[in-house]
């Protein structure tokens, strides 16, 4: 499932998911995505994004700027190269 949400944040779409989704990504609720716990909460953060432009455009870019410099191939395989080598 995080691998779907990263996909989202690099395509740079603003994204509503539950906590468990977002395990081991770090990111924070408001300013890369939002992150709901129930239905209502779910339904109220999507109702939320089609109804404010600015902030859907916001986490977008945030999101994409986060997973271009965190989670990216290079970025990622330069780490278990570091590991690997140690």
């Amino acid at each position: 499932m995080q691998n779907k949400v990263l996909e989202a944040m690099a395509m740079e779409k603003a994204v509503v998911t539950t906590p468990k989704a977002v395990e081991g990504i770090q990111v924070q609720h408001n300013e890369h995505l939002l992150v709901e716990d129930s239905s209502q909460g779910f339904s109220r953060a999507v109702c939320r994004l089609l109804n404010d432009d600015r902030l859907r455009n916001e986490l977008g870019a945030r999101a994409r700027k986060l997973v271009t410099a965190n989670y990216d191939w290079p970025t990622n395989m330069k780490k278990l190269e570091d590991l690997l080598q140690a």
